[in-house]
């Protein structure tokens, strides 16, 4: 699991190179069935479909998914720990 949800990172890059999406980026990424993560709605989407989660409740998960898609926007890597960011 953390492979594919490593190379959805991954596809990231290729997703923003074009610029940040919106409207119809995202959902085409959605259908793609890749990682979504919207930060203005604060919704993730994995395998194109939506992760129920209360995400503004759940603050420090959607820290963490939004560091590591930061991290593979700009090919950095993740080690074992403290997070910070």
């Amino acid at each position: 699991m953390f492979e594919r949800i490593g190379n959805a990172l991954e596809d990231l890059k290729t997703l923003y190179a074009r610029g940040t999406p919106g409207g119809s980026e995202r959902d085409a990424a959605i259908a793609g069935g890749g990682l979504v993560l919207d930060k203005r709605a604060a919704r993730l989407f994995w395998e194109g479909k939506a992760i129920d989660s209360d995400w503004t409740r759940h603050r420090v998960p959607w820290r963490f998914l939004l560091l590591l898609a930061a991290k593979a926007r700009y090919s950095g890597s993740v080690a074992v720990g403290p997070i910070s960011g």
